[in-house]
């Protein structure tokens, strides 16, 4: 399990705060501050990111974050999330814990943050992220 720094952490939700209006936090081993903001997601197949989408964050932790988005997940399904954080985005490969059907063709996710993305999986999921955001 990955556990972003105190820094990462930080960047994080004060970059995610800046995009959207935030509220408090729940009773958890880890803090959740509530946000909401896009972000880029990567489905993952053989450790290779193979197509991309956004997702609106529900809320996020230094280990976790929760989202609402559009694809079905399975428990320990891993996929990528680049996470705005001061001045870069972070990539991050996420778990997905929990998947339930929020509405038709809507689902909230929960995920557990396992690694941050190498240089290889990152510059991918960037190629990816910026043909889909050119095709949409």
């Amino acid at each position: 399990m990955l556990k972003l720094s105190p820094q990462q952490y930080a960047g994080v939700v004060e970059s995610l705060q800046s995009a959207a209006a935030s509220g408090g936090s729940d009773k958890r081993q880890f803090s959740r501050m509530d946000v909401q903001a896009q972000i880029k997601v990567g489905i993952m197949l053989d450790n290779r990111v193979v197509r991309c989408f956004s997702a609106l964050t529900r809320d996020v932790s230094a280990t976790g974050i929760g989202l609402c988005q559009g694809s079905k997940f399975v428990p320990q399904e891993h996929f990528v999330a680049s996470l705005p954080c001061a001045k870069r985005p972070i990539a991050i490969i996420c778990s997905a814990t929990f998947c339930r059907p929020l509405a038709d063709g809507f689902y909230w996710l929960g995920a557990q943050f396992i690694a941050e993305a190498d240089q290889i999986l990152a510059s991918e999921f960037a190629k990816i992220a910026s043909i889909w955001k050119s095709a949409a």
